[in-house]
């Protein structure tokens, strides 16, 4: 085991956890364009209970042109919300891509952790039997020369 072979270690640990960080950062963007669309659906479910209510008032005015312009765009608000509920769908299942991505990349990185801190105490363990041959070698030839 030679200290080189550690420093691969470490470096690959190091590749392993800016891989991790990138991939989490990944997800993250996932999750805030998830929750900024179920912001926007629910903006436009509100506008479109406006839309509704004063669909209603102008019943009362008897005004049909604005009732029909009201409804027209009561339908652009459904299409809307369609599109913004099969873009969450799709934002769903590259969530789920992703949080699966990260999952292997944080446990590739404690494999890689674990590797290098088993490298170390190996090499802490020949370092301290490298030093206690030597303390006896010392200790023998000193005890040989009395």
């Amino acid at each position: 085991m030679s200290k080189r072979d550690l420093e691969r270690m470490s470096l690959l640990a190091r590749i392993k956890r800016l891989e991790e960080r990138l991939c989490a950062q990944e997800f993250s963007k996932v999750r805030k364009n998830i929750v900024s669309v179920e912001d926007r659906i629910g903006q436009v479910n509100e506008e479109k209970g406006a839309v509704f209510r004063c669909i209603e008032d102008s019943f009362l005015t008897s005004n049909m042109e604005e009732v029909n312009r009201y409804y027209d765009y009561a339908n652009y608000l459904e299409k809307e919300k369609d599109t913004l509920i099969s873009r969450l769908e799709e934002l769903k299942k590259e969530e789920e891509l992703k949080r699966a991505e990260l999952e292997k990349k944080m446990q590739k990185r404690k494999i890689f952790e674990n590797l290098k801190d088993r490298k170390e105490e190996h090499i802490i363990n020949w370092i301290n039997k490298e030093f206690q041959k030597t303390l006896d070698d010392i200790i023998i030839s000193r005890w040989n020369k009395v």
